[in-house]
């Protein structure tokens, strides 16, 4: 999107024609998103019980 949407739409390469937030708070909204997607991963995930031959 930020390579190929923004430029068509004028808003230049990573939309750095609307300065320098709109790729910042990509950064961080993708940053939140994956922190998010991993924690719910990591919990649905059982762990192995003690003792078990799985590590």
């Amino acid at each position: 999107m930020m390579i190929m949407m923004m430029p068509m739409a004028g808003a230049g390469l990573f939309g750095m024609k609307l300065g320098i937030m709109a790729p910042m708070m990509t950064l961080v909204l993708h940053l939140i998103f994956g922190a998010t997607l991993g924690w719910i991963y990591g919990r649905s995930i059982p762990s192995p019980m003690p003792g078990s031959l799985l590590q």
